[in-house]
């Protein structure tokens, strides 16, 4: 009978692409010795060097279960689709004496496909019970996102913890405007101490957004003595530090260390990255401006002649080069590094972009942040040497130079050039 051809989804036609190793399995039928015939499989799928389809316990491992039991009965009901008279003259021709079959049943019970969204139904009921448990249905008012329900079961805790918080007298309650955090809406927030979490919940659709560990203080960070002291003196808590350290609106390195201060809901924290400790505790927004960043022009002055920022990756790369950057490949990324102007802090840069509009744009506004120097009026003399200028072209910072060194040698070399013109 000469081969015959049917055409699947692409979906299905990929993932038997990528489960194509288990081809390479063969069946196995063998009794162990009479001491260990209790402890043995009495059938296994081996592969050459020995590995096992069937886990511990015997059962089939989830991607030789999607095979067998989700792609091959799709093949095939595409086969009988697509060949239906081989089908009907197959099921036509006399059939030989059925041959006595060899694989021995297993204790795993299959579920046919046509009882598959009943078992989903009967696993759905089986984990709602084991993570509502005794709670009656008149007491589940808030709702849970399958998110967060996932990490609760994982971690062995039930929705009697979530009431136990929302309720709880013990429970300290703040009201966070949707300016204040990532969640774009009205939050209300329950820390309990005690317990060791702080739930997120939705007022208006009494939802449960996210379940947070009240982790170390600062979030697992080291506080100076210094920071300490402001902590306590402003009111405030390890966990809301540790907010701002991971949602601050303003994020703004200082030049020639690896420090950087984070704002957010007028507080600033410093912190250092080579330390992994904060430094600084103080009340104060972030600049309209990142001092760093190159200013508008005042009356009277020579208008700013900025450099295009190329979309070409390899352009964008020689640019940054020029710039005295080291750019290595890191995994799908460029890993951008610049040990004058920012010792061991690190910027990122795809190399096959997906944005084709704006990933040079986002990715010069991340050097801009990361380093406090802009890629289209910085002087790349000045970049190499770890020197950044802001307003008035004034020296920010330095590394082995003083400012007013760099000062006289920037007027020298402008001097040469005139010269030279």
């Amino acid at each position: 009978m000469s081969a015959k051809q049917i055409t699947v989804p692409l979906e299905v036609y990929v993932r038997l692409q990528e489960l194509a190793s288990l081809a390479s399995y063969s069946y196995r039928d063998e009794q162990g010795s009479e001491e260990s015939t209790a402890n043995d499989k009495p059938w296994d799928l081996l592969s050459k060097d020995g590995a096992s389809l069937l886990d511990e316990n015997g059962a089939l491992k989830p991607e030789a279960a999607e095979l067998y039991f989700t792609l091959l009965p799709l093949i095939a009901q595409e086969f009988v689709e697509q060949q239906q008279a081989l089908v009907d003259a197959y099921r036509q021709a006399p059939k030989p004496a059925a041959a006595r079959a060899k694989i021995r049943p297993s204790n795993q019970r299959l579920i046919p496909l046509t009882e598959v969204p009943l078992e989903n139904q009967r696993i759905a009921a089986r984990i709602e019970k084991e993570f509502y448990g005794d709670v009656p249905l008149r007491r589940r008012i808030y709702g849970v996102l399958p998110g967060v329900m996932d990490y609760m079961m994982r971690h062995g805790l039930t929705y009697e913890l979530l009431l136990d918080i929302i309720e709880s007298p013990a429970s300290t309650v703040v009201q966070e405007s949707a300016q204040e955090n990532r969640y774009g809406r009205e939050v209300t927030l329950y820390t309990h101490e005690e317990e060791g979490y702080q739930v997120v919940l939705n007022p208006l659709t009494a939802e449960v957004l996210a379940l947070r560990p009240l982790q170390a203080l600062a979030g697992g960070y080291q506080l100076s003595p210094e920071a300490q002291a402001q902590l306590k003196a402003l009111g405030l808590t390890g966990e809301y530090i540790a907010r701002i350290l991971d949602e601050a609106e303003d994020r703004r390195p200082i030049p020639g260390s690896s420090r950087t201060v984070y704002s957010l809901n007028g507080y600033q924290v410093e912190f250092s990255h080579s330390d992994q400790q904060v430094i600084r505790i103080s009340r104060g927004t972030a600049p309209s401006r990142n001092p760093f960043e190159s200013q508008p022009r005042m009356s009277g002055t020579k208008r700013q002649r900025g450099r295009k920022i190329p979309h070409d990756v390899d352009a964008f790369v020689q640019l940054l080069q020029e710039h005295g950057f080291t750019i290595t490949m890191g995994g799908k990324h460029y890993d951008i590094r610049h040990e004058k102007l920012a010792p061991g802090q690190k910027a990122v840069t795809s190399v096959t972009p997906s944005d084709s509009q704006r990933w040079h744009l986002n990715s010069a506004r991340q050097i801009r942040n990361t380093f406090g120097i802009d890629l289209r009026y910085a002087d790349p003399r000045d970049s190499v040497r770890g020197i950044v200028r802001g307003p008035g072209r004034n020296v920010q910072n330095t590394d082995d130079h003083s400012a007013e060194k760099q000062d006289a040698e920037k007027s020298a070399e402008k001097t040469a050039e005139k010269e030279s013109e």
